[in-house]
């Protein structure tokens, strides 16, 4: 299946129009957009938890909480986040036919422990820093409703999976969307970070899929169309794991040969 396929939007991030449906940001607090992962992404700066800049838009896009999704996103941290239990929400999404539910991803430090949570919990945490600054990273987020469970992937590996009780309620939203902090009533968690290639899927991607978009740090960027990509290989089982036009395949090495099989 070609990853561009059930693309329900996507941002480039050169600016706040959508390459996909009429899906146009808002731009709160003079938020800028300059060299990134791909091409251009926006930039948050390194005083955003003063500077309150952030992109938000009032739309779930026809989905609702339990609608079987997929979210990417490309990340970097600009600044080490400060010791003061404050954290650094890198998106934040509400549903608008249940506004009791939602979902984000966030970074912050306390008491000396990095801390990577999102709405459900903590995702990791090490004395370390889990991300370097300056390095771009790709966050994906994806919820199966047969399962009622999320996974996350960070570059391209698993980074845990958890069953969801959308029990919490934060109806004071005021966007169903906000990239760069928590977009509840008056805002919060604003992050000191760039962002790029922000793209919403009404399906789940696969776990091959997700390190297609990942391919080894080079990335694969939406309309995920072009040359054969090499995302990865591995040395257990021999699999070279490429895209072709957007369609993910597993090469696998033989003695007589590759045999391929399209994902």
């Amino acid at each position: 299946m070609s990853l561009g396929n059930n693309v329900v939007c996507a941002w480039k991030l050169e600016d706040l129009t959508s390459a996909t449906g009429s899906y146009t940001l808002t731009n709160l607090n003079s938020t800028t957009f300059f060299s990134a992962k791909f091409n251009n992404g926006t930039y948050f700066g390194t005083n955003n938890p003063v500077d309150h800049k952030s992109l938000i838009i009032s739309s779930s896009f026809g989905m609702s909480y339990n609608t079987t999704r997929t979210m990417s996103f490309w990340f970097k941290v600009l600044a080490t986040p400060p010791n003061t239990n404050q954290g650094q929400a890198f998106y934040s999404q509400m549903f608008a036919t249940n506004p009791g539910n939602y979902a984000y991803v966030s970074y912050k430090q306390a008491s000396s422990q990095y801390i990577l949570y999102d709405d459900l919990g903590t995702i990791t945490s090490s004395s370390n820093e889990l991300f370097t600054v300056g390095q771009w990273y790709n966050y994906v987020r994806t919820y199966n409703a047969s399962e009622n469970r999320i996974y996350r992937y960070i570059n391209g590996t698993q980074w845990g999976s958890t069953g969801i009780p959308w029990s919490s309620d934060y109806s004071s939203f005021t966007s169903a969307l906000g990239i760069g902090n928590m977009c509840w009533s008056g805002g919060s968690l604003w992050s000191n970070i760039m962002c790029d290639d922000f793209v919403v899927w009404n399906r789940e991607l696969s776990s091959t899929e997700t390190a297609t978009v990942y391919t080894n740090g080079q990335g694969f960027a939406y309309p995920f169309a072009g040359p054969d990509q090499l995302a990865y290989y591995n040395a257990n089982d021999r699999n070279f794991i490429s895209s072709i036009n957007g369609s993910s395949y597993i090469n696998t090495l033989s003695v007589n040969g590759i045999l391929s099989a399209a994902i």
